[in-house]
């Protein structure tokens, strides 16, 4: 039977297991006499000589004792006093029992050599509980065994023969397509393939609409001097002067023969026109009047552009043009020297100087 269902916490004072005893003496025959020993390190109690029970106590330093159930017999030696053990709770209060007289307490002597059993007396108060004792110092651990040795190696089992090839599966639904990868590097520029054959030339389109007018390009270096012209015929004569001061007279000479009578000369001025004019706005061509007509159109116009302002909307230049003259006047116009002779828009607000000389 284990331990624990033997063992019985035994309250401090021994009236209490008195009063225990009186509650079974309500139940069994009177003079029954109970066994049972007590541990005096943890205040446990627990019966032996009962069927089913130990017959003596489980270590020579438990306690044996033994009552019967009317309560009276020898009074036992009283034990040493022991500590105080722990309080246990509160049991059920039983039936009161009939105290027994309190031996007298005599001198501890040394501890005897165990007797024989003796009749169990009464049971004497419960002594305090001792200081329990300092745990004993731990043994030395053992040395290890030595490793016993490997055991040897199974015989490899025979190789197992192939099995059949299994049927093939049914092929699978194509995946999705995957990402397009990133593009690749620029490969070097190839060689230049060789220069084709020169076309036809095609047929001359016809001439674009007039562009916007462009800035006006920087005046250009002026041109070498060209030859001297041929000396032209002799102008007519001028109108005579006015008559200077009479002289001193002289004396009167002898008169001469009378000579013949010369051809007339034409009289009159030199019919030369000359002036400036300003442009407005930026046309194709500009119309000077003169303040007198000439006497004729036979006659030849000089321009030039008066500041450092341009003389009209071109990148290359162009070249002063007569498109036209009367005797009232003259149409002039910037061009390009191509056969096309395209006109160029005059810069606005520039000033052109003229000179109108007719011919000799």
């Amino acid at each position: 039977m284990e331990l624990h269902r033997m063992m019985v916490r035994v309250p401090v004072a021994f009236a209490a297991v008195m009063l225990a005893a009186g509650v079974v003496q309500a139940q069994v025959p009177v003079n029954v006499v109970y066994t049972a020993c007590y541990v005096v390190s943890s205040g446990t109690v627990y019966r032996i000589a009962e069927p089913g029970l130990p017959l003596n106590c489980l270590h020579p330093t438990h306690v044996r004792f033994s009552w019967n159930s009317s309560g009276t017999g020898a009074t036992g030696a009283t034990g040493a006093t022991g500590a105080a053990g722990p309080v246990g709770a509160t049991g059920t209060a039983g039936l009161d029992g009939a105290i027994g007289p309190i031996g007298a307490t005599g001198v501890a002597g040394l501890d005897g050599a165990v007797g024989p059993i003796g009749p169990a007396g009464a049971a004497g108060l419960n002594g305090a509980t001792g200081v329990a004792g300092l745990d004993g110092a731990t043994g030395p651990v053992g040395a290890t065994g030595a490793v016993g040795p490997i055991g040897a190696t199974g015989a490899i089992g025979p190789i197992g023969a192939t099995g059949a090839i299994g049927p093939i599966g049914a092929t699978g639904v194509a995946g999705l397509d995957g990402a397009t990868g990133p593009v690749g590097a620029t490969g070097a520029a190839g060689l230049d393939g060789a220069i084709g054959p020169i076309g036809a030339t095609g047929v001359a389109g016809l001439d674009g609409a007039i562009g916007p007018i462009g800035p006006a390009g920087a005046a250009g270096l002026n041109g070498a001097v060209g030859p001297i012209g041929a000396t032209g015929a002799a102008g007519l004569d001028g109108a005579i002067g006015p008559i200077g001061p009479a002289g001193v007279a002289g004396p009167t000479g002898n008169t001469g023969l009378t000579g013949n009578t010369g051809a007339t000369g034409p009289s009159g001025i030199l019919a030369v026109r000359s002036g400036t004019v300003t442009v407005a706005g930026a046309p194709l061509t500009f119309s000077v009047t003169f303040s007198t007509p000439m006497a004729d159109a036979n006659y030849s116009v000089s321009l030039i552009t008066n500041g450092i302002t341009g003389t009209a909307v071109v990148t290359f230049g162009c070249m002063w043009h007569i498109d036209s003259q009367t005797v009232a006047g003259f149409i002039f116009s910037c061009r390009d020297a191509t056969a096309g002779g395209t006109a160029y828009a005059l810069v606005d607000a520039s000033v052109i100087a003229y000179i109108a000389m007719p011919h000799q």
